[in-house]
């Protein structure tokens, strides 16, 4: 009789159990998109000014905090310059900017990846495009 009881608790306290986890997987609903919590990507439009979206996505990003003193309960937070990496193209006679900034944590391993960092590009100091799948559309010309 003790054992049905035991194995009723346990059945009632896994069904209290709730997770959810992005998938890792390019098919997966969640994958290569920017993670709303580290930028502010979704705050840029096509036709903006270099400046404009600069200005939107912001200098730092935050992507964690640690604690120096683990005496004290303070935190620092640890952050990252964006654009993070630069790049100039040149595809059929047109010269494009184009601007990486940090966007996504995939792995928590202290690299930042290139499928860690989304791509706005620009053409004469304006937004065009961004993202990895519209620059290989544009590089494949």
């Amino acid at each position: 009789m003790k054992k049905f009881f035991i194995g009723l608790y346990c059945l009632a306290l896994s069904g209290c159990v709730s997770v959810q986890t992005l998938p890792d997987s390019p098919q997966g609903q969640g994958a290569g998109r920017p993670d709303p919590r580290l930028t502010r990507v979704g705050q840029t439009r096509v036709g903006m000014t270099y400046l404009e979206a600069a200005a939107a996505m912001g200098e730092k990003t935050v992507i964690g905090y640690e604690r120096l003193d683990p005496r004290s309960e303070a935190y620092t937070p640890i952050t990252v310059n964006n654009p993070y990496r630069k790049e100039f193209l040149r595809v059929a006679g047109k010269s494009y900017d184009v601007f990486y900034y940090f966007t996504n944590i995939r792995k928590a391993d202290g690299i930042i990846s290139d499928d860690e960092l989304t791509p706005l590009v620009f053409e004469n100091n304006v937004l065009i495009g961004e993202g990895r799948d519209f620059l290989n559309t544009l590089k494949s010309r």
